[in-house]
């Protein structure tokens, strides 16, 4: 169950107390991306942009913030104006492809938070529309709302950190997150993120990726598919003795055939989906009800069966 937080984690849990019900919670947090300095900040930038800015950062595994050098964030600020631009638009806030903030209350939450650091794209909001633009402050303090809350919003900050043991070190005495993200061509760098950091899988390249079984053509990018989704402490109750998010699932469905080696740009906003090549099941369980439809990509027959 995701109750969205911490807090309302704790009504769920005392709740499901009171009647000894089992619950497995999954709380999120704020998720961290390192950015390495030998990655093309334009693939970064575009993977970044749309995962973070899908459904108006409204999603538990989105990147939450960036860590990366002085130098490395220079070259990412017009890279993530291009993938912006590209994805919604001259004007975002017209773009079909951009949500709302899902309410009122929310939109004000959010809006206060434009505040932290400075403003480097985006900024703009809308009150009547419920808008806050695709957004990048810099500048911002560890101290301030917008590295402290989990706020599920289209606004994405940039810490700086001069080497990749500044960034571990910074993750670590951070609650756990969710999940994090590692960009680098370096494979040392990788294998020390999945050895020294305790989260979720480390994925080092294709973003949003946790959040379901990686096919052989993301592991092919060093994704960590042994190690579990479910991580611990305050971004989820199932700790550190999960062993997979399957072992959660009592109707496993089996995709024989993965996703052709480009998915992540069939995914950008305008691109056809099901791209060319995709593969239909040929194998599978009876799935549990409502956990496929036939709007799900890779759908396996009726339901409820």
């Amino acid at each position: 169950m995701s109750p969205g937080g911490p807090r309302v984690g704790k009504v769920v849990m005392a709740a499901a107390a009171k009647h000894l019900t089992p619950v497995t919670l999954e709380l999120g947090g704020k998720n961290p991306c390192h950015v390495d300095d030998n990655c093309d900040p334009q693939t970064v930038a575009n993977r970044v942009a749309f995962f973070h800015y899908f459904n108006s950062g409204q999603t538990c595994v989105a990147p939450d913030y960036i860590l990366c050098s002085p130098e490395m964030q220079a070259r990412l600020l017009p890279a993530l104006q291009s993938a912006t631009t590209r994805f919604y638009g001259e004007d975002p806030q017209s773009s079909p492809d951009l949500g709302r903030v899902i309410s009122e209350k929310n939109f004000l939450r959010l809006r206060r938070l434009l505040s932290c650091g400075r403003v480097a794209i985006g900024g703009q909001s809308d009150e009547s529309d419920r808008y806050i633009a695709p957004t990048v402050l810099v500048g911002v303090q560890e101290t301030e709302p917008v590295m402290r809350e989990e706020f599920f919003g289209s606004i994405l900050s940039i810490m700086n950190v001069r080497s990749l043991d500044e960034a571990i070190e910074f993750i670590r005495r951070r609650e756990k997150p969710l999940v994090l993200y590692a960009f680098s061509n370096s494979s040392q760098t990788t294998a020390e993120w999945a050895a020294t950091t305790a989260s979720s899988p480390s994925m080092p390249s294709p973003t949003t990726a946790p959040a379901c079984s990686p096919p052989r053509a993301w592991r092919s990018s060093r994704t960590s598919a042994t190690r579990p989704f479910l991580p611990a402490n305050s971004s989820c109750s199932a700790g550190p003795w999960a062993t997979s998010a399957a072992s959660f699932c009592e109707h496993p469905v089996h995709l024989q055939c993965p996703i052709p080696t480009t998915p992540l740009s069939c995914c950008f906003p305008g691109a056809q989906w099901p791209p060319k090549g995709w593969c239909p099941v040929q194998e599978h369980k009876d799935p549990a009800p409502g956990a496929l439809s036939e709007q799900t990509p890779g759908w396996a027959g009726p339901l409820g069966h």
